[in-house]
């Protein structure tokens, strides 16, 4: 089962994708600009993260870039990652060396 995931985006003023559920895992692709050298990783909204907690089958989180396809849990998101709000409401932010390359 492969399905979009869209939240509200009050800047833009309409839903957007922000990735793709298949089966246990949350797909985001990403590109070279989304990288935060600040937290040496990557963010995602932290409405994204409490739907995907809400959603007891999502295991896991790819990260895809151009190159390289990363895994995390959830857990770690929360856990080991940092909270932000540069202007676009809250992200977790986890740094790469806390994901596994598949």
């Amino acid at each position: 089962m492969v399905n979009e995931l869209k939240i509200y985006d009050p800047k833009k003023g309409r839903e957007i994708t922000v990735g793709r559920i298949e089966g246990a895992c949350f797909r985001k692709k990403v590109k070279s600009k989304h990288y935060m050298r600040k937290y040496q990783g990557y963010g995602i909204d932290k409405r994204v993260i409490d739907k995907l907690l809400s959603m007891l089958e999502i295991d896991f989180i790819i990260i895809e870039t151009k190159t390289t396809i990363m895994r995390s849990t959830i857990p770690a998101w929360i856990n080991r990652g940092t909270r932000a709000d540069f202007g676009h409401g809250e992200q977790y932010f986890l740094a790469v060396k806390e994901m596994t390359i598949i």
